[in-house]
């Protein structure tokens, strides 16, 4: 898979569907890899996108420089990608932690503003996000993060599942 040295780090992508096609960006949750839309990429590219999506810093085959990382510090690796990329115009689609980092994105880079450099974000699609967590969600982050330093990310997805999922899917 292509990478690109962006910001002090290195994010892997892919890109799908026909060249010509409009783009649509995906932004993945919290410690999911690209891997995360391949049931969605395909209906995306066979209804015309051009698909582009990565691992965040930290995440999959990224590197993993130093912390902390902030939804700012996404949001302008995401810019940096854009600009390797040379990509102008696309739909930008963040689900949970990605929402926050294309809500940040979209703060930063407003269409028609000097930040934008020439870029535009022709839809905005915001799933299973918010703009910042509340103080429970503080306090979840906080204990996923010390489980990941004890015992690692997958026993920390582990749990997410279990919030992310009904009873009968867990089940």
């Amino acid at each position: 898979m292509p990478t690109a040295s962006v910001n002090s780090t290195s994010l892997n992508y892919t890109l799908s569907g026909p060249p010509t096609g409009p783009w649509l960006v995906l932004i993945n949750g919290l410690a999911d890899d690209l891997q995360t839309w391949s049931a969605n990429i395909p209906a995306f590219a066979a209804a015309g996108y051009r698909v582009l999506a990565y691992d965040n810093r930290g995440v999959g085959l990224s590197s993993r420089p130093k912390g902390p990382y902030t939804t700012d510090l996404l949001a302008a690796d995401l810019h940096a990608l854009l600009v390797h990329l040379d990509v102008r115009e696309f739909h930008l689609l963040g689900v949970s932690m990605g929402g926050m980092v294309a809500q940040a994105y979209a703060l930063e880079h407003p269409n028609g503003s000097p930040a934008a450099d020439g870029r535009e974000i022709l839809s905005l699609s915001l799933c299973c996000t918010y703009a910042e967590p509340s103080a429970f969600c503080e306090r979840m982050f906080g204990l996923w993060a010390e489980i990941a330093a004890k015992m690692g990310v997958r026993d920390v997805m582990r749990d997410v599942a279990l919030w992310a999922f009904t009873v009968a899917f867990v089940l």
